[in-house]
């Protein structure tokens, strides 16, 4: 008998896979006949993602006429929505509490016995759930919540998970029989090559009592043609069909929608060492070039965001290392400039203003502090991407992952700088 399903979309970048999960299950969970919803990320910053993407939709659904009722709060770190959603067959409303938080934090809150080290903890959890099953609960993030038949679990960017997580999973679906939908694209399996999205995609995991399904798509929204056809290029067709997969293909080839951009800057810099060696009393050759660098970079910026029509938060740029890399440090101070230039400009003010008036006046009448924001990581704490929720942002391809924006700058994505990144990432492989 079959207690739970796990459904699982394996679909290429760019495809709407959070757009998807939010559209067809976080605004649909009282239809579905659920209670409450635990999203729930491996890195803090993708949480932000969810969010916003949820609240977007529910934006553009009141826009239409329709009648949601959101109410919001901040509790250790995650987001928990309660969402009252217009019901089918004019029932009464249906309540439904939405968490967004990590998932570890959700597995934590589940884990029997805490004792012992530090160090090895989510390695010790997930072995222990795995092999007693989970502790029951009946308050998450301070809310009333119970993980039962009548709560949905979705894990959005599923790679970021090791495969210590998949029998994790697997037996809080048995044991609490509660439905889970999986997003990911095995493909992007950046930090660990065996992870939880590659574990389910093989097959290997159905039993009797827990049904996996997986639906593998194609399409990507996000993208033209052009772009598709590079990136499919680089990863090459034997690996699609290796992993039976189609080729990914745009929907804008035969639909009139607008994709969004993706600038691609060269990676000039190939032969210099971009990381930061310390004070320099004068200006070296090195930093001139960078900087001249930087600047060409926000010249291109600003050319797009005057033909797009955009603000600070359609802009994100993504490099491979951002800790104590010179570029990175070098465009934060390149494209805050740009951005006090553009908002100086009258042309720009008036195209803004009549092309996008209230989006326009909401960002002028913020109170902030910069229009671009720079994220690195510190040791023991994790990026906090709602810093730049309105501002250009500047990350790294792991804390990208995931974030959609209008315009996406890639800056020194070279097979050099790709490999020092992958090795920083695994230092075990070669």
């Amino acid at each position: 008998m079959v207690a739970s399903t796990i459904t699982v979309f394996q679909d290429p970048p760019g495809s709407g896979k959070t757009y998807r999960l939010v559209r067809d299950y976080l605004l649909r969970a009282g239809e579905l006949g659920y209670d409450n919803v635990f999203v729930v990320t491996k890195p803090h910053s993708a949480k932000e993602v969810v969010r916003k993407e949820l609240i977007e939709q529910i934006e553009q659904i009141e826009e239409a006429g329709g009648r949601i009722t959101l109410t919001e709060q901040v509790y250790d770190k995650a987001f928990i929505m309660n969402v009252v959603l217009p019901n089918v067959d004019g029932l009464e409303p249906t309540p439904v509490t939405i968490f967004i938080a990590t998932g570890d934090s959700f597995l934590y809150k589940q884990w029997r016995i805490r004792n012992g080290p530090q160090t090895d903890m989510f390695d010790r959890m997930c072995h222990q759930i795995s092999e007693d099953g989970p502790k029951y609960i009946t308050k998450f993030k301070g809310k009333n919540a119970r993980v039962d038949e009548r709560s949905l679990v979705c894990i959005d960017e599923a790679t970021k998970f090791d495969s210590r997580y998949t029998d994790t999973f697997l037996k809080v679906a048995r044991v609490t029989e509660c439905d889970i939908v999986v997003t990911g694209d095995i493909l992007q399996s950046i930090e660990f090559e065996d992870n939880l999205m590659t574990d389910l995609c093989s097959g290997h995991k159905s039993c009797d009592d827990v049904k996996v399904m997986v639906h593998r798509g194609d399409q990507v929204r996000r993208c033209g043609p052009d772009l598709v056809n590079f990136f499919t290029s680089i990863v090459g067709s034997r690996t699609y069909e290796h992993e039976g997969m189609n080729m990914p293909r745009s929907f804008f080839a035969t639909s009139g929608e607008k994709p969004s951009s993706c600038k691609i800057m060269p990676p000039v810099l190939d032969p210099m060492d971009l990381t930061d060696s310390g004070f320099e009393d004068e200006p070296s050759p090195r930093m001139l070039a960078i900087e001249a660098f930087a600047s060409a970079v926000a010249k291109e910026m600003v050319h797009d965001v005057k033909r797009m029509r955009l603000l600070p938060n359609d802009v994100i740029v993504v490099t491979p290392l951002v800790n104590k890399n010179l570029i990175a440090n070098a465009l934060q101070v390149s494209l805050e400039t740009a951005w006090v230039g553009l908002f100086l400009d009258p042309d720009y003010r008036k195209t803004m203003a009549a092309e996008r008036r209230d989006e326009f006046e909401s960002y002028m009448a913020m109170k902030r502090t910069w229009h671009v924001v720079l994220h690195h990581s510190e040791s023991g704490r994790p990026i906090d991407t709602s810093r730049s929720r309105n501002s250009t942002r500047i990350v790294s391809v792991h804390a990208s992952q995931g974030d959609g924006r209008r315009l996406a700058i890639t800056v020194n994505l070279s097979q050099r700088n790709l490999c020092k990144f992958v090795h920083a990432s695994n230092a075990t492989e070669s």
